[in-house]
C-alpha cells in the first residue's frame, strides 16, 4: 500500500473538513487537566531550589508560566490532534527563554504571557462553536474572515490596555518592561539561546524542538495555513516599531510569534511521528538544516570557547533524532510509539536542562 505520509494527510484533511470538527468541545477537560498537572510538576522542578525563600513575586512568575502553557495547549488543539504534540507546544511556550527574560525584569511583565493564548481561542474556535450549536454564519464571502480578523485583534487590544492600566492609578504607575524594541541580536537566541544573556529577550524554542518547529512550518505551508503566519508577521513588525502610546513595550509583541512557533513545534512533532514516504524530502530538509546549525555551533565552540558547548551537544542530539526518524521511514518502519518516545525524550531533556540552566543563571528570577 502506498504511504502518502503526513503532508498528504494534512492537505486532504484540509480539503474535506477542518481539523477538530467538534471545536471547543473536542478539547477534553481531562487532557487539559492532565497537561496542567504536568506543567505544575515541571514548574516545581525548575524552581524548587528557590522555593525555600517564599517570595510572592516568584509565585506570580510560576503561575504565569503554567497558565500560559495551559492556554497554549488549549489553543493548539485547534491544529494539533495529539495530546503529546499539544503538551510540548504548551511546554515550549510557557517555559521558553523569552518567558524567563520577561520575568527577570518584573513579575508583572509575564502577565501577557499568561493571557495571550486564551484570548486567541475565540478566533480559533468560533466557527466550530457556531457549527456545533447550529448558529448562522454571515452569508457574505468575507463574513467569516472578517469575524476571525476582528477576534484576532482582541489579544492585541488586551496587551495595550494592560500596559496602559499599569501606567496609571490605581494599579500603577508600574512599568514592568523597558520601552525597548526587539533587536536583531535577540534573534541569535533562536540558534544559541544559552549563549545570550538570560536577562535579554531571547526568542527561541530551544535546540531539539527547532527542527520540529521547522517541520511544522513546512507542514503549515503545505496545508495553506497562512493565517497564523500573518498574525505572527504583524506582531514582529510591532516588535521592531516604536512603543504604542509611548507605554507599550515593543518587545512584548514577540510573545505572539513565540506562541505561533510553539504551536509549530507540536505540529512538527506530529509530522515526524507520522512521516511517510511523501514527507521524506521534508524530513531530509529539516535534518540538513539542523546539521548545518550543529556544525556552526561546533565551530563557535572551537573558536570562542565552552559557552557554545551545550548548544552544540543539543543540536547534535536534534540531528540524531531527525536522522533516526528519516531512516525509520526509509526502512518502512512505522513504529509510531517508538517515534513519539524518541521525540518526547529528546525534546523533554533539552527543555528541562536548558530552562533550568537559564533560571539558575538569573538566580531563580
Amino acid at each position: 500500500m502506498e504511504d502518502h505520509g503526513f503532508a498528504f494527510a494534512q492537505r486532504s484533511h484540509m480539503k474535506k473538513k477542518p481539523a477538530n470538527t467538534n471545536g471547543a468541545a473536542a478539547i477534553g477537560r481531562r487532557s487539559a487537566a492532565a497537561a496542567c498537572v504536568i506543567y505544575i510538576a515541571v514548574c516545581l522542578y525548575l524552581y524548587h531550589p528557590y522555593l525555600s525563600d517564599p517570595e510572592p513575586d516568584r509565585y506570580i512568575i510560576m503561575i504565569n508560566s503554567v497558565v500560559g502553557a495551559v492556554g497554549c495547549f488549549v489553543l493548539s488543539r485547534r491544529w494539533i490532534g495529539t495530546f503529546i504534540g499539544s503538551l510540548f507546544a504548551g511546554g515550549v511556550y510557557g517555559f521558553c527563554p523569552l518567558a524567563f527574560g520577561l520575568a527577570s525584569n518584573h513579575p508583572l511583565a509575564g502577565v501577557p504571557l499568561a493571557f495571550l493564548p486564551w484570548l486567541f481561542c475565540p478566533a480559533a474556535f468560533w466557527q466550530k462553536y457556531t457549527a456545533r450549536h447550529n448558529r448562522r454564519i454571515p452569508a457574505s464571502r468575507f463574513g467569516p474572515a472578517a469575524i476571525t480578523t476582528a477576534l484576532c485583534l482582541i489579544p492585541f487590544l488586551a496587551v495595550i490596555i494592560y500596559f496602559l492600566l499599569c501606567s496609571k492609578p490605581p494599579i500603577g504607575p508600574v512599568f514592568p518592561l523597558r520601552l525597548e524594541k526587539l533587536r536583531p541580536a535577540n534573534l541569535a537566541g533562536l540558534i544559541v539561546p544559552l549563549a545570550v544573556k538570560p536577562h535579554d529577550f531571547v526568542f527561541s524554542v530551544y535546540h531539539v524542538p527547532l527542527p520540529a518547529c521547522l517541520m511544522g512550518l513546512c507542514m503549515a505551508i503545505a496545508s495553506k495555513r497562512t493565517g497564523i503566519m500573518v498574525i505572527a508577521g504583524c506582531a514582529i513588525v510591532l516588535a521592531f516599531s516604536k512603543p504604542l502610546f509611548n507605554q507599550v513595550p515593543p518587545v512584548v509583541w514577540t510573545l505572539v510569534p513565540m506562541l505561533v512557533a510553539s504551536i509549530l513545534v507540536g505540529l512538527g512533532m506530529e509530522a515526524f511521528a507520522w512521516a511517510g514516504a511523501a514527507d521524506r524530502q521534508w524530513v531530509l530538509f529539516c535534518g540538513a538544516a539542523t546539521a548545518v546549525i550543529a556544525a556552526g555551533c561546533l565551530y563557535l565552540t572551537i573558536t570562542k570557547g565552552p559557552l557554545y558547548r551545550l548548544p552544540t551537544v543539543m543540536h547534535t542530539l536534534a540531528v540524531v533524532m531527525v536522522c533516526i526518524v528519516y531512516f525509520m521511514e526509509r526502512a518502512r518502519l512505522r513504529l509510531h510509539a517508538v517515534r513519539w518516545t524518541l521525540l518526547a525524550a529528546a525534546m523533554g531533556l533539552d527543555i528541562l536542562l536548558c530552562s533550568r540552566y537559564i533560571i539558575d543563571g538569573i538566580g531563580g528570577l
